[in-house]
């Protein structure tokens, strides 16, 4: 696919973009080694339409903290109990 048809057809040329023509031709197993290798996705288009993104999967780390909890903090001691204003009526 030529860059002036990728920037029509809306995809970012900073992409890997490949024809699904190429895809039928070459070994799948092929390609997810190279996506894995280089860590970058794949686009599969026909024509200008794209079809099909190939992602790398990222590896989670149980250490690493989510990125929604980021500037997230716990106010007051988590040892205390909580109020009863706190808790629902029919629980308290």
């Amino acid at each position: 696919m030529e860059k002036n048809s990728v920037k029509e057809a809306g995809i970012e040329a900073s992409e890997n973009v490949i024809s699904i023509n190429s895809v039928i031709g070459d070994d799948l197993k092929q390609l997810i080694e190279k996506i894995e290798k280089t860590g970058q996705s794949i686009l599969i288009v026909r024509g200008n339409k794209p079809i099909v993104k190939i992602v790398p999967q990222k590896k989670n780390d149980p250490l690493e903290m989510d990125p929604i909890l980021e500037g997230a903090c716990f106010v007051g001691d988590p040892t205390e109990p909580l109020p009863d204003s706190d808790w629902p009526e029919e629980l308290r």
